[in-house]
This record gives structure tokens, C-alpha cells and sequence, in this order.
């Protein structure tokens, strides 16, 4: 028995699959790509493509789901319902595709291009992800041969905003790290350029980019201490109300808005607390925070000695410093060249 959510997926993914061998069938013959089935271990994930897309944490709820149940169908009957329910959205919608990969097979070819002697995927990294999931072994591929990073990058990002559930802080993300990309390799990293390659106009590449850099240093706050759950706040979040945020001075308010923009209600707990007359737990306090001068520079404030530091404090300050770290190393890389 199939949810409601594999059947949708299924009558999908095959309107996918005819709408692309219909422009396949109408370009000339010696202009369309091979499509080969290939196995999915022979495949490699496109450096271009978003770390959290698919995300490891929701694939791991899946595969776990499925060790509770007993299988994948199992997961996704009626009997499975208790533990389909303990999934987040983004594993239930996974197990679906798994789902119905597992029946029908992947009707639409995933692409890739030729790096080397290795297969590079370009589109479909959820699909090749799922396939092991659903227990096959090989996928359809259209082999697009040798293209240049530039037109890589600008393929994989275009191909993820066809997603419909991509919200504005996964294409803030995703375009960060399309900027990242593009300064490793030397390349333009100006808005007019990046919103060329992704497909945006110069407006709105601008208002992404500053929502990134806005919030990408404050994720552990926002989740208070846990930056994956800041990442989860900001997916609830409008493009509107996250521009308007993101140029919210100190930092410190921009997180608590943040946090009340995606329903957070803070103090909830102590109320709560209060009423069962018991001792609330205080808030606990971030290990650093960036700080922002008027001049325009940046100081990281650590709340104590780093040789006192818990370890998952030590880890919340390396988070925090990730994204500055990458872009010192670049403009280093860059006077040196």
C-alpha cells in the first residue's frame, strides 16, 4: 500500500521524465546527451551542490525509520504510522521518493558530467541518494560529457530552484555556497555575476546574499547553541521579513527577531515551569558571538578561556568562525597567487 504522498510523487516524477524525453526526442540526434544506466556507486556528488540538500539528519531518520518498521513499505503503511510520525517533514518526504523509487524505478534520467574518468552528478542528488535506499543499485544517467566548473555550478543551482519547497533561507545558503565555489576557484564573485550563473535577477541575488551573511554567522544562536535548529527557524521564515532582519544592528537583536519571526516564544518554558511550581533552567548562554563595530568590522567574543571550554561549546565557536575562516583563506590564496 502506497501513501497518498508516493502516488503524487510517482505521477510526478513520470510528467518529469516524459517532459525530458520529449525535448530529447525533438533535439537533433547528435545534440542529445546518452543516457546510460549506471551503477550508483561509480557517481560522485557535484561539489557545487548544497551540503544540506538532501540533508545527512533527515536521511538518517529515514534509514532509522526504516530499521524500526522493518522495511521501507513497512515505514509507509498504515502499520509504520507511529514511526513515520517521529520523522521531520523533509525524511517524510524522502521516504516517499524512496517509496516510490522502489515500485516504478527513477523514470527521469539524473545528469552528470564527465570529470576525468569520474561521473559527476549535476541533477538528482536526492534521487541517486534514495535509490540505495530503496535497495537498487543503478540509476539512469544522461551524460552531458565535459563542461567547465562555471556552467556546473550555474546548472546544479538552477536545477535545485526547481524544487518547490525551497524555501529563502536555502537559497540564501545555496547561493553562499555557490559564492564560496566560485572564490575558491578564482572566479567573479560580484552579484551581477552570481545572479547570472544562478538565474536571478541583480536585486534579488543582492537581498540573498545579505540575508546569508546576515545570519550564517548566528545559526548557533538562533538555535540556541544548536546550529542545525537555527537553520530549521530561518526555513520558517519569509524572504520579506528575513530581508528586512537582516539588517537588524546589534546581532543580538537580530536573533531574538529572528527567533520570534519562525514561533519561537521565548520564556514559554519558564511559564510553564512556574505553573507546575518548579525551578526553571536558565537560557544557556552562547560559548561566542560576533560583534559588529560602526566602522564595519567584525570581533568574536568567547565567553571564556578556550582551554576551559565544554566540547560542544568548543564546537559552537568553531561554527561560528567556519564561514570567516573560508573567506580569509581565499583573500590569503589570492595575495599569494
Amino acid at each position: 500500500m502506497k501513501g497518498k504522498g508516493s502516488r503524487d510523487l510517482s505521477r510526478l516524477s513520470r510528467r518529469r521524465g516524459a517532459r525530458y524525453m520529449e525535448a530529447a526526442t525533438r533535439a537533433p540526434a547528435d545534440d542529445r546527451p546518452p543516457i546510460m544506466d549506471t551503477p550508483i556507486r561509480e557517481l560522485h556528488p557535484s561539489p557545487f551542490q548544497p551540503a544540506a540538500r538532501p540533508s545527512p539528519e533527515a536521511v538518517a531518520q529515514v534509514r532509522a525509520g526504516m530499521k524500526e518498521a522493518g522495511s521501507l513499505e513497512a515505514l509507509l503503511d498504515a502499520s509504520g504510522a507511529q514511526h513515520l510520525n517521529r520523522l521531520s517533514p523533509e525524511a517524510r518526504e524522502l521516504a516517499a521518493l524512496a517509496r516510490d523509487i522502489q515500485a516504478n524505478g527513477v523514470d527521469t534520467p539524473l545528469e552528470a558530467r564527465r570529470v576525468g574518468d569520474r561521473l559527476e552528478l549535476l541533477s538528482g542528488h536526492r534521487r541517486w541518494t534514495m535509490t540505495a535506499l530503496a535497495g537498487l543499485s543503478v540509476v539512469p544517467v544522461a551524460d552531458l560529457g565535459e563542461i567547465p566548473d562555471e556552467e556546473a555550478a550555474s546548472i546544479v543551482f538552477r536545477r535545485n530552484r526547481l524544487r518547490a519547497d525551497l524555501t529563502p533561507w536555502q537559497e540564501a545558503r545555496a547561493l553562499l555556497h555557490l559564492r564560496e565555489q566560485q572564490e575558491a576557484r578564482g572566479n567573479s564573485t560580484s552579484v551581477r555575476a552570481l545572479a547570472r550563473m544562478a538565474g536571478y535577477s541583480h536585486g534579488k541575488a543582492g537581498g540573498l546574499l545579505q540575508i546569508g551573511d546576515a545570519f550564517l554567522p548566528l545559526l548557533s544562536q538562533v538555535g540556541a547553541g544548536h546550529p542545525s535548529q537555527g537553520e530549521a527557524m530561518l526555513a520558517k521564515v519569509g524572504y520579506r521579513v528575513l530581508q528586512k532582519l537582516a539588517r537588524l544592528d546589534p546581532p543580538v537583536a537580530r536573533v531574538a527577531e529572528a527567533r520570534r519571526a519562525a514561533g519561537v516564544k521565548e520564556g514559554a518554558a519558564d511559564e510553564t515551569a512556574r505553573s507546575r511550581g518548579k525551578q526553571s533552567s536558565p537560557a544557556r548562554p552562547p560559548a561566542a558571538r560576533l560583534v559588529q563595530s560602526r566602522k564595519g568590522g567584525v570581533r568574536v567574543e568567547v565567553a571564556r578561556d578556550p582551554d576551559q571550554l565544554e566540547p560542544w561549546e568548543a564546537k559552537e565557536v568553531l561554527d561560528l568562525l567556519a564561514p570567516l575562516l573560508k573567506t580569509l583563506r581565499t583573500r590569503a590564496r589570492k595575495q599569494t597567487d
